[in-house]
């Protein structure tokens, strides 16, 4: 089966899933590109359909026991993020609770306070994942918009990682430290002891009152330009 036009319903059902909206009331996402739809799948992630695209070098991955459409590029671009995508897939959203978050006895674990760019999210998720935190929590974000799971290079997956609000997090979290970054804390990240939980917030109004006030230490990273702050991503 081929599909060519982008009026087809199984794609204008499938492109309402870049709706954060959408996403919420079917428990659906896409996962584009190959490497991401890899690591779902070896992370056990439901793969229902795969859009593939044979005319960008489109092809199955080994044992993906799933419903194939092969489309053509004009309706892969309708579905894709980004140009000249080789598939997209529609997958169910994983389960991700604080619950199965590991605990060993010193833990790191980032936490992103409401960023506002999937992007910026999907990036951290990869720094996260390079750095080798124990886990990370997601309050007021969502990893699993196309943009964030494309960035994170499907590490969203692979990560410990839980999707919580910030009250849940902080009593799950216990007594462990809370550190937050921002501007106006006199301390350097560099003099501090980082573990515990490490929240990062957004560019423009730092971290969210909640962690705020569970705050046991607050840290800056040195700037010498005009700029008071990094892009959350390279934080």
């Amino acid at each position: 089966m081929r599909v060519t036009s982008a009026a087809n319903p199984r794609v204008k059902q499938a492109r309402r899933l870049r709706s954060g909206r959408e996403r919420r009331a079917t428990g659906r996402m896409l996962v584009e590109g190959e490497r991401e739809l890899a690591r779902a799948v070896a992370a056990g992630v439901a793969v229902e359909t795969l859009f593939l695209c044979p005319d960008h070098g489109g092809a199955a991955p080994p044992g993906l026991a799933c419903e194939v459409v092969e489309v053509s590029p004009r309706v892969m671009a309708r579905l894709a993020v980004r140009d000249n995508a080789p598939v997209v897939a529609v997958a169910r959203i994983p389960e991700r609770p604080l619950a199965r978050l590991p605990r060993p006895p010193r833990p790191v674990y980032l936490v992103a306070d409401r960023l506002e760019k999937p992007g910026n999210l999907g990036a951290l998720l990869r720094s996260a994942d390079g750095a080798g935190v124990d886990g990370v929590i997601v309050c007021g974000g969502d990893p699993w918009a196309p943009q964030a799971v494309r960035a994170s290079l499907g590490t969203c997956f692979t990560l410990p990682l839980a999707v919580a609000e910030a009250e849940q997090a902080l009593a799950w979290l216990g007594g462990l430290p809370v550190v937050v970054a921002t501007p106006e804390a006199e301390r350097l990240y560099t003099e501090a002891p980082l573990w515990g939980a490490i929240v990062v917030g957004r560019e423009d109004t730092g971290v969210s009152e909640p962690w705020r006030r569970a705050a046991t230490l607050r840290v800056r990273i040195p700037m010498r330009g005009a700029a008071d702050s990094l892009n959350a991503a390279q934080t």
